[in-house]
C-alpha cells in the first residue's frame, strides 16, 4: 500500500493501481502542498497526475514512449509528468469545448503524445 505519493520517483505499479482513484489524488495534493507548491485547480492538476501515473502503471505504450522520450532528454520525471498532463489537460478542454475530432478519441490523444518535444519541460 502506497501511504505517500513522490512523483520523482515511480510509484510500484500494482500497488498504485489497487488503490481508489481518489486516495491517489489526496496523496498527490499533500505532496504539493508539503513543498509549498500552489496551483490554481490544485483539484484537476492532482487528477491529471492520477491519470497519467494510472496510464504508465498499466504500461500503455503510447504513454510509455511519449515519457521515456522525455526522460532520455534529461527531463526531470516530475516535469516529464507534466509534459504528458499538459497533453492531456487541453486534449479534455477540446473534448470539452466540442472540438470535432478527426479520428477515434485514443487515436488523436496517441498522436498528439507521439509530438512532445522535451525541450519545453527542462528546467
Amino acid at each position: 500500500m502506497i501511504v505517500r505519493y513522490n512523483p520523482h520517483g515511480k510509484p510500484d505499479a500494482e500497488d498504485w493501481l489497487a488503490m481508489d482513484d481518489g486516495e491517489k489524488s489526496i496523496l498527490v495534493q499533500i505532496y504539493h502542498e508539503s513543498k509549498g507548491i500552489e496551483i490554481e485547480g490544485m483539484q484537476l492538476h492532482c487528477l491529471l497526475h492520477v491519470v497519467i501515473e494510472n496510464q504508465l502503471a498499466m504500461k500503455i505504450p503510447e504513454v510509455v514512449a511519449a515519457y521515456r522520450k522525455l526522460r532520455q532528454k534529461n527531463v526531470t520525471r516530475h516535469n516529464a509528468l507534466h509534459a504528458l498532463m499538459n497533453i492531456m489537460g487541453e486534449f479534455f478542454f477540446e473534448i470539452r469545448k466540442g472540438v470535432k475530432m478527426d479520428q477515434d478519441a485514443n487515436k488523436e490523444y496517441f498522436k498528439r503524445l507521439k509530438k512532445i518535444r522535451a525541450s519545453q519541460w527542462k528546467p
